[in-house]
């Protein structure tokens, strides 16, 4: 893993940043391929209403975009995420808001397993733990991911690779890495955000993707049942883009069609 501090080549975080002390900052994780950051405009739009949010400054983005392309100019598939935290201003609690934040990038290797997993599909099951309500922060990929570390671990105890997450009151939320697309009564579906979750970047593109492929979406609250009753199923996000499920709570799946037509399509990643 390669680490670049505010700019600086294996720079050093401080130990007062309040993204290590209070998980006070938001991240994204982009996929690189050829050398290029895969659906950028769309993580900048998602960082720049996180920053509002949190009452962050914006960064230089022209400083920004010039180093991702530095980090990433000769790598042909990896993992480029991007943490802006608050820094160290401030003390407890009491943060200090209009401050530009501090960037942390990392570029990783690209999972192996990924194409696998995108060829054959994989088996997941509802998981027991759930989300909590996430208040003004729902939809925002902020630093205080402890729920979807004890998800992957109830997934690891259960010898399964995914999970699908429910809501405090038992709605369908997303998968424990990525978000959920069911196939029902002829169209894709896809869990309202309005409680918890998090709206991710291939989401928010498939959202726009699949309509103009002649495949409508619906975005509506899902329930336990309509999982139950669905004819197909995937889960997106940003690195490993579509992977079929072909296999929920034991209940063998197909692999939609439309999933190729879908991962083919010229625009997925851009």
């Amino acid at each position: 893993m390669k680490l670049w501090v505010d700019g600086q080549p294996q720079g050093t975080l401080a130990a007062d940043d309040r993204g290590l002390t209070l998980a006070d900052g938001h991240f994204t994780t982009m996929r690189v391929a050829q050398g290029q950051v895969c659906l950028w405009p769309l993580h900048r739009q998602r960082l720049t209403q996180t920053n509002r949010l949190l009452g962050l400054a914006q960064p230089d983005w022209a400083q920004v975009e010039a180093e991702l392309k530095a980090a990433c100019a000769e790598v042909a598939q990896g993992c480029l995420r991007l943490t802006l935290t608050r820094g160290s201003a401030g003390r407890g609690y009491q943060g200090q808001f209009g401050v530009t934040p501090r960037r942390v990038l990392a570029l990783s290797e690209y999972p192996s397993h990924y194409a696998s997993w995108q060829r054959d599909g994989i088996r997941a099951a509802v998981a027991h733990q759930r989300l909590a309500q996430g208040g003004a922060l729902v939809g925002h990929k902020t630093l205080g991911r402890t729920e979807q570390v004890l998800l992957k671990r109830e997934a690891q105890l259960r010898q399964l690779p995914e999970l699908v997450v429910l809501s405090q009151q038992g709605e369908v939320i997303e998968a424990t890495a990525g978000n959920l697309f069911v196939w029902l009564d002829g169209q894709w579906h896809t869990p309202a955000l309005s409680h918890c979750g998090i709206a991710g970047v291939m989401r928010q593109h498939l959202l726009s993707l699949l309509p103009s492929l002649g495949l409508p979406v619906r975005v509506a609250p899902l329930s336990v049942a309509q999982l139950k009753d669905c004819q197909a199923a995937f889960i997106s996000n940003c690195l490993m883009g579509l992977v079929p499920l072909i296999e929920l709570d034991g209940r063998p799946l197909p692999i939609h069609p439309t999933i190729q037509t879908i991962t083919e399509a010229g625009t997925l990643w851009r």
